[in-house]
């Protein structure tokens, strides 16, 4: 395997075309150009013409399955069929910053051995793509706390209970760690738990989750056929399976440059004052 680049599996399903569109045209806007793109598809009917359009742009192989709305199988796919050493993993629902890939594979050349995941929208909290300027995108990352557009700060429970919070939506991991633990259960189906399982065996196998918020993306709004099958209430046996309380034996390292990813500066200039009730984990202070 390569180790200096990046594969990055994109997970898609019926339904999702028009986000899958935009999330790989943000994938060819990254200014760090060392990876390739794997669609695995669960069962769309119209991806393989979306991905037909990116062919001159991207490194991009798509793979269609029968669809069993099972997300752990479509991730072990892709990456079983990786070329290179470092995985990313994404939904076909996120949009990358453009300096997100070039943060992966600094973050995974500094520490192999740790997984890193992304900030990534997840509350309801509404605003207008920065990329795309009617898209409704989620924005704010209910895991973090921005003082201002310079600071942020990390939840307690975060930093000593970090596998809960790892969530599979945009992470990156080595190959080499992925397979030590197994890779994603795909007893698990449905929408829930399957990333928090996989991240309870990383913590447990002695792997350091790491959260990178230079690494960030939109999220688009869920629409049509997955909403209607795939946003499913995990089975309460797949939540109590995926359950850790021990502290993780190694304590996550947050990492944010804000000069380098202006998150926190699109937040405050760009995000926010779209928003007529404001997150109420953005405690900006006071300019007046």
């Amino acid at each position: 395997m390569d180790l200096t680049g990046l594969s990055i599996v994109v997970i898609t399903s019926p339904g999702r075309e028009a986000q899958l569109e935009r999330c790989l045209d943000r994938l060819s806007q990254q200014n760090w150009q060392g990876f390739e793109v794997l669609v695995i598809d669960d069962g769309s009917a119209g991806s393989e013409a979306v991905c037909r359009g990116f062919l001159n742009q991207l490194s991009l192989r798509y793979h269609w399955r029968p669809t069993d709305q099972c997300p752990a199988r479509s991730r072990n796919l892709g990456a079983s069929l990786a070329r290179y050493a470092g995985l990313v993993f994404l939904d076909g629902d996120m949009l990358l910053n453009t300096q997100a890939l070039g943060c992966y594979a600094a973050c995974l050349n500094q520490a192999p051995d740790a997984a890193v995941y992304g900030y990534t929208g997840n509350t309801p909290h509404i605003s207008c793509s920065l990329w795309y300027p009617d898209l409704p995108v989620l924005i704010y990352d209910s895991r973090f706390c921005f003082v201002n557009a310079e600071r942020m700060v990390s939840p307690p429970e975060l930093m000593i209970y970090p596998q809960r919070y790892a969530w599979s939506g945009n992470f990156a991991v080595s190959a080499i760690r992925f397979y030590s633990v197994g890779g994603f259960d795909e007893s698990f189906n449905g929408w829930g738990y399957e990333d928090i399982d996989f991240a309870r065996r990383l913590a447990e196998s002695g792997v350091r989750l790491d959260f990178c918020l230079d690494a960030w993306a939109e999220h688009q709004l869920n629409q049509g056929e997955h909403d209607q099958h795939w946003h499913q209430t995990a089975r309460p046996e797949q939540e109590q399976r995926a359950e850790i309380t021990e502290p993780a034996e190694q304590t996550p390292h947050v990492l944010y440059q804000a000069p380098f990813s202006r998150l926190g500066e699109l937040l405050a200039q760009h995000y926010l004052p779209q928003i007529q009730n404001k997150p109420h984990f953005w405690q900006a202070e006071s300019t007046g």
